[in-house]
């Protein structure tokens, strides 16, 4: 899950969270994804953002046997309702921390830069 939360580009993650999500089930990467949102710096919770979009990936049977209609795929692996509602809990948390200590992100700590870009995050019109 490391490689998906220190990946800078959002469309990226995906390629190492499908993977996850086949390998261990929804319930573990989402759990790995929870822990970087609590305990993580403002970068990871960044990237751990980014990968929770994916993490509600569908899983195709076409990908993984285990998710045929006549597959052995452990259900328990899936079930996420109590940690989104820990993802959910926590959000909302650091959301009222920031707002109380009026410390907000600067847009620029969030925004991957490259050579492309402006000391704002943002790209240059050439």
């Amino acid at each position: 899950m490391a490689a998906a939360v220190y990946d800078p580009d959002p469309s990226f993650c995906r390629w190492f969270v499908e993977p996850a999500l086949y390998a261990f089930g929804r319930r573990r990467v989402m759990t790995a994804l929870l822990g970087y949102l609590r305990t993580g710096t403002t970068a990871e919770i960044a990237g751990a953002r980014r990968a929770w979009y994916c993490a509600h990936l569908p899983l195709r049977a076409d990908r993984s046997p285990a998710y045929a209609p006549s597959g052995s795929c452990d259900p328990a692996l899936d079930e996420v309702d109590d940690v989104v509602n820990q993802w959910r809990e926590s959000s909302s948390t650091q959301q009222r921390d920031r707002n109380a200590s009026g410390s907000h992100d600067k847009p620029e700590t969030l925004v991957a830069k490259g050579p492309w870009r402006n000391s704002s995050g943002l790209r240059d019109n050439p």
